[in-house]
């Protein structure tokens, strides 16, 4: 079987890890390994490596955007967006990018009761409106809003993403009877 290098840059993204961990980025053919990386579940992706101009990420609770940041990071793979080497900085989404998530993403996935949704800004683009989405992940990690930047004007003075989650998880509970 032929080796093909899928792209002038790539990178490569463990599925297991988390906040960036594994991943690789290979700029040309003669970077790329006769054997890629051995991963903890043995599941990962080769994409197309893409400079963000901003990378974002979104935040959801039973099909509706809990809350969303922007990571403000140099140099930067877009490994993740809640990174312990990222600052953090509370994000009013557009009414374009509400509909994108909770009208075409989320019906997708109708069982993901809650976790957070990434995606970028291409720097190679001329506007902001070009966004590539490329991870979801499921009981995703909250922000801390005393980590985020404008939180409370943002969300809110008083909005706090983890008690939201409490609440529906105790609602569900109350729900199911359990």
């Amino acid at each position: 079987m032929k080796r093909i290098f899928p792209h002038s840059h790539s990178r490569f993204k463990p599925n297991a890890g988390g906040f960036g961990n594994g991943i690789v980025r290979y700029n040309n053919k003669e970077e790329f390994p006769k054997e890629l990386p051995t991963t903890n579940d043995q599941m990962a992706v080769l994409q197309s490596y893409v400079a963000p101009k901003q990378l974002y990420r979104v935040w959801f609770l039973r099909g509706k955007i809990q809350c969303a940041v922007v990571r403000h990071s140099e140099g930067a793979l877009a490994a993740c967006a809640a990174s312990a080497t990222s600052s953090l900085q509370a994000h009013q989404l557009s009414s374009v990018v509400k509909e994108e998530i909770e009208g075409k993403l989320l019906p997708l996935i109708p069982d993901a009761h809650c976790g957070s949704i990434e995606y970028l800004t291409d720097h190679s683009q001329q506007k902001d409106d070009v966004r590539y989405y490329f991870d979801v992940n499921l009981l995703s990690t909250l922000p801390l809003v005393e980590t985020v930047s404008n939180a409370a004007q943002v969300w809110g003075p008083n909005y706090d993403p983890w008690m939201e989650l409490a609440n529906a998880i105790l609602d569900f509970a109350e729900k199911e009877g359990t």
